[in-house]
């Protein structure tokens, strides 16, 4: 432009500015360097509010929110006021980076400084509150955006509807169905979806049923998101064989299979012991090149572990390790878990050093998998040497996990080993739970051994049955055995 004796000006750098931002990510040092530029030529180039709104969009939508908000404020103290689009741009940011409070500040800040918020604007505060559950300051922003002239519409709508089904509050949801009759704004598939899953997640499965009658009626076509909703709703009712016809209906009205409904269907099957049935689903799967997921793989070796199919269960298990998809230590869990109730211990300990050899880090539940393991084929012998293993990758033996071990010991009648476990566990300072003190009496209880020492010490403690009894218990059995006592556990 210099060379035909124009010069740029604010709508050029401008123009500039939007080009290089929709260009791709990882433009912010471009976009930077346009704007110092137009601070230096100044003049007809110097930035005015739509040049410093076009940065900010631009830095935010790059993810460079931080830097965004350096430029808000050098835009104030150049004495360029802010529009509602710059303040929308900021919000946004802020509430897609989980930076709330921030946006909600800025909202506030905007319209304490007379600026109207656009619709736009609202919905985004409007959803980012009720995602987190933030209800009742949503509800606020509802009532205000109604007083200063913005009613509310299908975003704002179904944003409060979604929020209120995750507080269980489905029935309430419902209720803006006919508010927004009132206020001629037509619900759409999404909205009657989402109260469908309200009523779900409380168990009220036939008034989801009634949604969706209610939704086809008023002539909205269900989409796929639907069907996943109206099968879950089938599967619920344990009604598996309507399930399935709606699976294949699917078809048929021209929407395609996504792996949530299989992974739900499989789940179903397995769990109703149709072992073949969910096989010939798999099977289906594949067939219609749906890529599964990492919820796909834990349902079939769940399921497959549960139905006593273990040697099938491994063989998945290897097959999927062997094409290169980056499992979890969950499902690594699952698979170790599985093997160890079927009493396959060795395989177990097989699939733990495979885990730590793809330089995955186990967590404490894959350590009360092992260590269980290790208890059941009767491997384990120093408790504290264990203990210290789990240390060194960060985990730590919570309460939990304890009385898990405890109580899996107790069920197979190990009190040796219980009592070998709570020496080594000593220094941690854990302490049984009221469940597993019950399971830990009635063991002693139900042996005929420890029958007449139980008596004695129960005769002598009058509180037996609180948390101070059951420790005393503990100790006194303890004294009880380095006395000599002969345990056969």
């Amino acid at each position: 432009m210099p060379l035909m004796g124009c010069s740029p000006n604010a709508i050029t750098f401008t123009t500039l500015i939007k080009g290089v931002s929709c260009s791709g990510s990882g433009k912010s040092s471009m976009v930077l360097e346009l704007l110092r530029r137009m601070s230096a030529l100044g003049g007809a180039s110097k930035p005015d509010v739509v040049a410093y709104t076009a940065v900010i969009d631009a830095l935010c939508k790059d993810g460079n929110v931080e830097k965004a908000a350096e430029i808000f404020e050098e835009m104030e103290a150049m004495g360029v006021n802010p529009n509602v689009f710059t303040y929308s741009a900021i919000i946004d940011a802020y509430c897609k980076g989980s930076s709330l409070e921030k946006a909600v500040n800025m909202f506030e800040e905007m319209t304490k400084k007379g600026i109207c918020p656009s619709m736009v604007t609202c919905n985004i505060i409007v959803d980012a509150l009720c995602r987190v559950g933030v209800v009742d300051k949503a509800a606020e922003l509802f009532q205000h955006m109604n007083l200063a002239g913005f009613p509310p519409d299908l975003i704002t709508f179904t944003s409060i509807a979604y929020s209120l089904c995750m507080d269980g509050l489905a029935a309430e949801a419902q209720k803006f169905l006919d508010v927004m009759s009132e206020k001629g704004v037509e619900a759409d598939e999404v909205m009657y979806t989402t109260i469908m899953d309200g009523y779900c997640m409380i168990g009220r499965t036939d008034d989801a049923l009634k949604i969706f009658h209610l939704m086809v009626s008023r002539g909205i076509k269900p989409d796929a998101i639907t069907y996943c909703s109206l099968i879950n709703i089938y599967l619920r009712e344990d009604n598996i064989d309507l399930a399935l016809r709606t699976f294949d209906e699917m078809p048929e009205k021209g929407f395609r299979h996504i792996a949530r409904i299989y992974n739900d269907l499989l789940a179903k099957l397995y769990q109703a012991g149709r072992v073949a049935d969910a096989r010939r689903m798999h099977e289906k799967m594949v067939a219609a090149d749906v890529a599964p997921d990492i919820d796909t793989y834990h349902t079939i070796i769940r399921g497959l572990c549960k139905n006593h199919c273990i040697i099938e269960a491994t063989e998945f298990f290897w097959s999927v390790l062997s094409q290169n998809f980056n499992l979890e230590v969950k499902t690594f869990n699952i698979m170790m878990d599985g093997l160890c109730k079927a009493g396959e211990t060795k395989l177990a300990r097989d699939i733990f050093d495979c885990l730590l050899s793809k330089g995955l880090t186990p967590n404490a539940f894959t350590y009360t998998i092992m260590l269980n393991c290790r208890i059941s084929d009767g491997s384990l012998v120093d408790f504290e040497e264990f203990y210290e293993s789990m240390e060194r990758f960060g985990c730590s033996m919570d309460s939990t996990i304890f009385n898990s071990i405890i109580q899996n010991l107790l069920k197979k009648g190990e009190i040796r080993k219980v009592i070998d476990f709570l020496n080594g566990m000593e220094k941690r300072k854990l302490s049984f739970d009221e469940s597993t003190a019950s399971l830990f009496y009635s063991s002693l209880n139900e042996n005929k051994q420890y029958q007449q020492y139980l008596h004695e010490f129960s005769q002598n403690d009058t509180n037996f049955g609180d948390k101070i009894s059951i420790n005393a218990l503990i100790d006194s059995f303890k004294s009880y055995l380095l006395k000599g006592q002969t345990l056969k556990g």
